[in-house]
């Protein structure tokens, strides 16, 4: 086993670890942030620096744009179908919807692909929806939420959105190629470390993440999930897939592992503040994790 692989599994076992401490919901907070304003920030820097924006990769996002919107409305008629309840519906709809594409998806990029894979990987992260993603998922978790939240809260959720770090990087990376300003050094430096550092934090997140308590569901719950799943796993990666070939559009393979990534680990978060089925999309985050993570250890194999 290589080193990388030895610190990319004790970081996991020291988040599961890390769990029986009493301030760790504190941790999984501060780590998070550490990760949304140092490495994260250095990745878009490098993405947007490096890396030479052609036609097929413009197309590649396009692509990937369009399948991401198709896929969510499958979603949303999945979830119409199989449910009458909008709390049930919102966590079917944004498991569906949204993939774990930095956390776990910067540190898988880079450990496939490398330091280009971590760079296509933050692109499709920014755009896979044409926008960021995570103001979408706010939107379809107030759509389904029972009580809906006042429009200050609102307004100070889109500041945070459109002011975050990776964006304002990204943004300013944007500018001073366009100016004509040669970062490519320090971009490239900032990239090999942000791709170090992302396995074992994202990891670290990973195991932090993961409940440990046992998980009790009924027959139903699973059938939900099951739902959820086949869309978020088969039917999001194989509408990338069948629109590339259509479109004779040649897709890196990095976009089409990303849009199978397991469940975005925030919808927990949206799960609980919008009054949305916390406890069944625990569930959907715990299985495709698992699931998923393997089937893309999977697809790794195959593409690489």
């Amino acid at each position: 086993m290589s080193i990388e692989a030895l610190l990319l599994a004790a970081a996991f076992a020291a988040g599961l670890a890390l769990q029986r401490h009493s301030r760790h919901a504190q941790m999984q907070r501060w780590l998070w942030d550490a990760f949304f304003w140092t490495i994260a920030p250095a990745a878009a820097i490098y993405a947007y620096t490096t890396v030479e924006i052609d036609r097929t990769l413009v197309g590649s996002l396009v692509i990937v744009a369009v399948s991401s919107w198709l896929v969510l409305g499958i979603a949303i008629a999945a979830a119409r179908l199989v449910s009458h309840d909008d709390a049930e519906r919102g966590a079917l709809v944004l498991a569906s919807g949204w993939g774990n594409t930095v956390a776990l998806g910067y540190p898988i990029a880079n450990f496939a692909y490398g330091a280009e894979g971590l760079a296509l990987q933050v692109l499709y992260a920014q755009f896979y929806y044409g926008v960021p993603g995570i103001a979408i998922s706010m939107s379809v978790a107030r759509t389904y939420s029972a009580e809906k939240p006042d429009r200050m809260s609102g307004l100070k959720a889109a500041l945070r959105t459109g002011l975050n770090p990776p964006l304002v990087a990204a943004v300013g990376a944007i500018a001073l190629r366009v100016a004509g300003v040669d970062l490519a050094d320090l971009a490239r430096s900032l990239g090999h470390a942000a791709g170090f550092a992302s396995g074992p934090v994202g990891l670290l997140q990973l195991g932090l993440a993961l409940p440990l308590q046992r998980v009790s569901h009924g027959v139903r719950d699973v059938r939900l999930a099951a739902v959820a799943l086949t869309v978020r796993h088969a039917v999001a990666p194989l509408m990338v897939f069948g629109m590339a070939r259509g479109a004779g559009v040649a897709v890196p393979a990095v976009f089409i592992l990303a849009s199978a990534a397991p469940v975005a680990f925030h919808i927990v978060t949206l799960s609980r503040v919008f009054g949305l089925r916390s406890d069944l999309v625990r569930l959907l985050v715990v299985v495709s994790t698992v699931v998923g993570g393997a089937a893309l250890v999977a697809g790794i194999a195959l593409t690489r």
